[in-house]
C-alpha cells in the first residue's frame, strides 16, 4: 500500500468559441411613424438596422427595403454611436452600448433575439411601444 493518495485527473474538453465578425438586428417601423425621417420609396414598412462588429463603432441605418434608399439620421443619434462591448459565451451573444443592450441566441442555425432594450426609437422620435424584430444576423469565423 502506498501512503500517497491516488490522484484522479479530470480531462477537461475545451470547445473553441467562434470569433464574432459582425451582427445586425432589424426592426420594421411604419413609414408614418418615421415621418420626415422616412427615406424615398414606396414601402409602407421601413427597416431600422443596428450593426456592430468587435472593436468597431456601431451604426444605425433606416432604409426602404424595396428601393434601397436610406435616410439621414439625426445628429443626436450618430453622435451616440460608440464601440459596443460584445461577448460570446457558449451559445449566447451579449451586446452592450449606450444605444443597445441585447442577448442573442446562436444555439440553432438561425440566430434569435432573446432580449433587446434600445433608446434608438426615442432618438428617432418614434412613439413608445414594442417593435417586432424582423431579423437577426450573426457572422462568425471559425
Amino acid at each position: 500500500m502506498s501512503a500517497n493518495p491516488i490522484q484522479h485527473r479530470r480531462v477537461l474538453a475545451i470547445t473553441p468559441q467562434p470569433a464574432l465578425r459582425s451582427l445586425s438586428i432589424e426592426w420594421g417601423v411604419s413609414r408614418r411613424a418615421l415621418g420626415t425621417l422616412s427615406p424615398a420609396g414606396r414601402s409602407v414598412l421601413l427597416t431600422v438596422r443596428y450593426e456592430a462588429s468587435p472593436g468597431q463603432p456601431e451604426s444605425i441605418s433606416i432604409f426602404d427595403p424595396s428601393s434601397g434608399a436610406k435616410s439621414a439620421l439625426p445628429a443626436s443619434l450618430t453622435e451616440s454611436c460608440s464601440v459596443p462591448q460584445i461577448r460570446v459565451a457558449g451559445d449566447r451573444v451579449h451586446v452592450q452600448s449606450p444605444l443597445l443592450y441585447a442577448f442573442i441566441s446562436i444555439e440553432h442555425e438561425r440566430p434569435e433575439l432573446l432580449y433587446a432594450r434600445t433608446g434608438v426609437f426615442g432618438m428617432l422620435q418614434i412613439q413608445g411601444g414594442r417593435y417586432q424584430p424582423q431579423g437577426v444576423r450573426v457572422e462568425t469565423q471559425h
